[in-house]
């Protein structure tokens, strides 16, 4: 069970992620671009961790797994 929620939060991570990469615009204000940065950071840990604890899980199968690539 924990594993489907892993994967149902990473996937939303990645969908929610997608949809922050398509807000930015040039007129936006300080504040928008500002919390646009701090939501790209946070996914970027978030896809670190996931990266870090597959890893340390998975070893050389981390690599072969197309998904991870």
């Amino acid at each position: 069970m924990l594993t489907k929620f892993f994967e149902t939060f990473i996937m939303c991570c990645i969908c929610l992620n997608t949809v922050v990469m398509m807000l930015p615009d040039f007129r936006d204000s300080s504040a928008k671009n500002d919390a646009l940065q701090t939501a790209n950071l946070l996914f970027a840990i978030i896809f670190t961790v996931e990266m870090v604890m597959k890893i340390s899980a998975m070893k050389k199968l981390y690599f072969s797994d197309s998904w991870n690539r």
